[in-house]
């Protein structure tokens, strides 16, 4: 699915969660709320594939900035750190919530093919090979009201902050000419990203016992580098006395434009995660 079309499918569906909200058969839900405090947290692993194009500004002597596109990696064989966590508090209809996701990876299999320099986007007369690196982390905090909560299924809406701090190095040794490009060298890019998001999340239970469920979550936004972000999950979970044990697909992306740092990137694969609640 292009991202474009991902993002303007997200936001279609967050209007049509709130005309389901605004209606009056929403309105008229059983609201079975607790007046204490209930906590979740939830570790868990997620294993995307990485791809997009990332602009580097070469340093200083040069007139030529690198176009790299990453080509969809394997997370594994490129992983050299990771740390996941989410969790949630509430107490009635409010909440918050939080997400946070560290990685450490380097050797992503990725490609130069064009420069863009003094006069404009030059193609190379090779296909180049490079070793590009990306640290991230990438922290989610909102606060949540509490819309709809009966035996079936629990949905509530958000609006928060997302900040992602990048970490981005390139490395390359090219073979054959490359024109406006030395044919060895390196260059890196530190980006922070603050972006403002609304979404709605939650989960559908289904099952003559309602253990079996189907937790959800959605949101859009952007922020302070004319980006756009779009982040969604989708997953099966099965309850126990202690909690949740899920598996899940999950799809993150942001976009800057085509003079960005970031043009594009997205991170989408399965995640595995066990959720505790008291």
């Amino acid at each position: 699915m292009r991202p474009s079309r991902w993002i303007r499918i997200s936001a279609a569906a967050l209007t049509s969660a709130s005309v389901l909200i605004a209606s009056p058969g929403a309105s008229a839900q059983s609201m079975d709320l607790s007046d204490k405090w209930e906590y979740g947290i939830t570790p868990y692993a997620w294993f995307p594939s990485i791809h997009g194009t990332l602009n580097f500004d070469i340093p200083p002597g040069s007139s030529a900035s690198p176009v790299v596109k990453i080509n969809p990696s394997s997370y594994l064989s490129d992983l050299q750190f990771a740390a996941m966590v989410a969790g949630t508090a509430r107490k009635g209809a409010w909440g918050v919530f939080y997400d946070f996701v560290y990685a450490d990876l380097s050797g992503l299999k990725s490609q130069v093919h064009d420069v863009r320099g003094p006069n404009g986007e030059v193609s190379l007369p090779v296909t180049s090979d490079v070793n590009t690196g990306l640290r991230s982390g990438i922290a989610t905090v909102a606060g949540t009201y509490t819309i709809l909560r009966n035996q079936s299924a629990q949905v509530d809406v958000f609006g928060g902050l997302r900040y992602a701090g990048l970490k981005t190095s390139v490395d390359w040794n090219f073979e054959g000419p490359v024109g406006l490009l030395g044919k060895s060298g390196s260059a890196s890019k530190t980006i922070n990203l603050t972006d403002g998001i609304i979404g709605v999340l939650g989960k559908v239970r289904f099952g003559d016992d309602g253990k079996w469920n189907v937790p959800f979550e959605l949101d859009v936004g952007g922020g302070n580098k004319s980006n756009t972000t779009s982040n969604g999950i989708i997953g099966i979970g099965y309850q126990y006395s202690w909690g949740d044990l899920v598996l899940a697909y999950r799809y993150l992306y942001y976009n800057m434009g085509s003079d960005g740092p970031i043009h594009n990137m997205s991170l989408a694969g399965p995640a595995l995660g066990a959720s505790f609640h008291w």
